[in-house]
C-alpha cells in the first residue's frame, strides 16, 4: 500500500516559492510538533480549510488539500471526501465539550450509548454551558457503564486485587511518549503514524503495525516460572476508540536507567481519562492481527466483554475467519464460560465447545464422526472449512518459481484472500457478493492470459469449479430461503427445511431429492400460475445435474438455469435477488 506522505516545511516552501505562503508553514510546524493525535488532528483540519479557502489562488493549494484528506481519512479510516468532511464537522462540534473525541468507529458497550455525536445533535440547540453540563452527564452515565474494564475486573469491588502477584507499581508514560504506541485500525489492517526525518524536513506518513521485534517476558510469582510470549505484545482499546499496543517488562526486570523494578508499563490513556474497553495480548504481523485475546491479568475481562470486544474488531475489518481468539470454556449448566489460556479461530472453538459439552475427545472428532453424530455441526463445519481453507489452498497450487505475477494475478490473489478471510457461511448474501467478485477476477484473469500463457493455468481452472460450486449452494440457498413455498406436510418440505435449517449438505439433498423426482404433491411456490406446477422438480433437476459435472462450463449452466427458474417463478424483488449486488472493493486487504 502507498501511504500518503504529509510534505516538510521545507517542501512547501520549495514548490511555492512564486507564491509564498507563512501560513501553511506555520500549520505545518504546528501539525509536526504536536504531542497528541487530538491536537495533530485539529492542525490537520486547519491546514484543509486553509488550503480551501485559497484553492482559487495556485494549484498547490490543490495538491496540498488532497494529501491533507487522504492524510485525515486515513486516521478515521474514511476514504470518501464527503463522509471526511462530515467527520471533520463532527470533530469540531463536539471539541469544546470533549477535547478527545475522534470521528472514528467507537466501542458499542451494551449498557449505554457511546456516540457523543448523536448526543450532541440532541442538545444542540442549547446554551454552550447546558450542553457543557448534559456532556458531564453523558460521560458519568458512560464511566459507570458495567461492560467496561475496572482495574481488578468486574467483581473486585474495593478489596484489594488478589490477582495483582506483585506490590511493584506501574510505569506510565508522558502524553508524547504514549502517542509513540498508538495504532490506528484502517481498513482490515493497523497502522502506525510515522513521523520521518528532523525539524522543517519532517514528514508525517504511515507504517503497518508489527509486533515482529516485541515480546512479553514475565515471571509468575505465583507458579514460580518464567512466561514467553514472542512476536507479541500487550494493548488496550479505550472507550473513545482509541488503541495502544507496545512491549512488555517483567516483575524483576528493571529499567536501564532506574534499578526500580517494573511490572510492565501502562498503556491506558490516561491523559484523556477514557475508561478502557479491552486488554490484552496480540500479535501483529505487517498490519495483519495474527491472533488477539483478553489475557490481561490486571483488568480480567469476562466473556461478556471480549465478545462485546471481538464484535469491535469485527465491525472495524481487523480480525477475520483466520485469526486466533481467546477461547473460553462453556460450561454445562448454564451460558457462563470461563478463560482459558488457549487461541484458536472462532470455527475451531465450535469444535471445542462440541468436544467438551459431549465429553468426546478432541482427537476423536472427524467428518465421519460429526456427519453420524452431529449433522448440524458436519454442514456448518464443511461450509465454514471451505472458505476458510480457501486461501491456503489457492497459494499451494499457484506458487510458481521464478515467476513475476501479473496485475490480474496479484488482484486475483486479494479477492481469494478477501474471500477467504471474511466470507461467511451464515452471511448468504455477503458471501456471494465475494464469490462473485472472485469469478470477475477469475474471468478477467483468463481474459488477460488468453494471449500469454500462464504456468498458473491449471491452479485458476481448479479454482473456478470451487468459486461454482459455492455460487451454485448459496444461490439455491438464498432461492430456496427466499421461496414461499407450500406448507403442507410433503417430503419436498422436510428436505428443503433441512437443507436451509444446515442439518443437510448440498451433496446430502441431492441424494434425498432423487427419488422425489416425478412423484406428484402439492405446489412447491405458493401464488404460482397456472402451468407451472413442475416447479418443484425443474428446481430438483437442475441441481442434481451438478453430481455429473466435473467443469466451471457446466457449473456455470446450471447455475444460468437456476437463474431462469429464479426468475421467471418466484418474482423475487431486487433485495432477495439471486443476482448479487455489486461487490465489495478487494483493494480492502492493501
Amino acid at each position: 500500500m502507498a501511504f500518503p506522505v504529509l510534505p516538510s516545511v521545507n517542501d512547501w516552501h520549495k514548490k511555492s516559492k512564486q507564491h509564498p505562503d507563512r501560513v501553511v508553514e506555520k500549520y505545518l510546524r504546528a501539525i509536526y510538533d504536536a504531542q497528541t493525535i487530538y491536537e495533530r488532528f485539529d492542525g490537520l483540519i486547519k491546514l484543509l480549510h486553509h488550503c480551501d479557502k485559497h484553492e482559487k489562488d495556485h494549484e498547490n493549494y490543490t495538491r496540498l488539500k488532497k494529501t491533507v484528506l487522504e492524510v485525515i481519512g486515513y486516521i478515521i479510516n474514511d476514504d470518501n471526501a464527503e463522509t471526511i468532511r462530515e467527520k471533520i464537522t463532527a470533530r469540531i462540534a463536539i471539541r469544546d465539550f470533549d477535547p478527545f473525541f475522534m470521528p472514528w468507529l467507537r466501542p458499542a458497550p451494551g449498557d449505554v450509548s457511546n456516540d457523543p455525536w448523536a448526543f450532541y445533535e440532541r442538545v444542540r440547540e442549547k446554551s454552550a454551558e447546558q450542553i457543557k453540563a448534559h456532556f458531564k452527564k453523558f460521560y458519568a452515565k458512560l464511566k459507570a457503564s458495567k461492560d467496561l474494564l475496572p482495574y481488578g475486573g468486574k467483581d473486585a469491588g474495593d478489596e484489594a486485587f488478589y490477582a495483582l502477584r506483585s506490590g511493584v507499581g506501574t510505569v506510565y508514560y508522558s502524553k508524547e511518549e504514549l502517542e509513540e504506541f498508538r495504532v490506528i485500525p484502517n481498513k482490515t489492517n493497523l497502522l502506525k503514524l510515522q513521523t520521518l526525518d528532523k525539524g522543517d524536513n519532517r514528514h508525517l506518513t504511515f507504517s503497518y503495525a508489527t509486533t515482529e521485534h516485541l515480546s512479553i517476558k514475565a515471571y509468575d510469582s505465583f507458579r514460580q516460572h518464567p512466561e514467553d510470549f514472542p512476536n507479541t505484545a500487550i494493548y488496550t482499546v479505550h472507550v473513545n476508540g482509541g488503541m495502544f499496543m507496545g512491549p512488555a517488562l517483567a516483575p524483576e526486570r528493571t529499567s536501564f536507567f532506574s534499578s526500580e523494578a517494573i511490572l510492565h508499563p501502562t498503556y491506558a490513556d490516561y491523559y484523556s481519562d477514557a475508561n478502557l474497553f479491552m486488554a490484552g495480548q496480540i500479535k501483529v504481523i505487517d498490519g495483519k492481527i495474527i491472533m488477539v485475546d483478553g489475557a490481561s491479568g490486571h483488568f480480567i475481562p469476562d466473556y461478556e466483554q471480549t465478545s462485546r470486544a471481538l464484535s469491535f474488531f469485527g465491525g472495524l475489518g481487523i480480525i477475520n475467519n483466520l485469526t486466533e481468539l481467546p477461547y473460553y470454556r462453556p460450561t454445562k449448566d448454564g451460558d457462563e464460560r470461563i478463560y482459558t489460556p488457549m487461541k484458536c479461530t472462532w470455527l475451531m472453538a465450535m469444535l471445542s465447545d462440541y468436544s467438551l459439552l459431549n465429553k468426546v475427545d478432541f482427537r476423536a472428532l472427524n467428518l465421519t464422526y460429526l456427519k453420524e453424530h452431529a449433522p448440524e455441526l458436519y454442514t456448518v463445519y464443511q461450509l465454514q472449512s471451505n472458505i476458510n481453507e480457501e486461501l491456503a489452498r489457492w497459494l499451494e497450487q499457484s506458487t510458481v518459481f521464478y515467476n513475476r505475477p501479473s496485475p490480474y494475478t496479484l488482484k486475483l490473489n486479494n479477492a481469494v484472500e478477501v474471500f477467504s478471510k471474511f466470507g461467511k457461511y451464515d452471511q448468504p448474501e455477503f458471501t456471494l457478493q465475494l464469490l462473485t467478485n472472485l469469478e470477475v477476477c477469475i474471468d478477467e484473469w483468463n481474459t488477460f492470459h488468453k494471449e500469454s500463457t500462464s504456468r498458473r493455468q491449471s491452479a485458476v481452472d481448479m479454482l473456478e469449479v470451487r468459486v461454482m460450486e459455492q455460487i451454485l449452494y448459496y444461490k439455491l440457498y438464498l432461492l430456496l430461503q427466499n421461496s414461499s413455498y407450500s406448507r403442507d406436510p410433503t417430503p419436498y418440505n422436510t428436505i428443503i427445511d433441512n437443507f436451509l435449517q444446515r442439518k443437510v449438505d448440498f451433496k446430502m439433498l441431492i441424494e434425498q431429492a432423487k427419488p422425489l423426482l416425478g412423484r406428484q404433491g402439492p405446489q412447491f411456490f405458493s401464488g404460482k400460475s397456472a402451468g407451472s406446477g413442475d416447479v418443484e422438480e425443474d428446481v430438483l433437476r437442475v441441481i442434481i445435474k451438478s453430481e455429473k459435472t466435473s467443469t466451471a462450463v457446466e457449473l456455470k449452466e446450471i447455475i444460468r438455469q437456476l437463474d431462469a427458474i429464479a426468475a421467471t417463478s418466484l418474482a423475487l424483488g431486487s433485495s432477495s435477488s439471486l443476482n448479487s449486488s455489486p461487490s465489495p472493493d478487494t483493494n480492502s486487504l492493501s
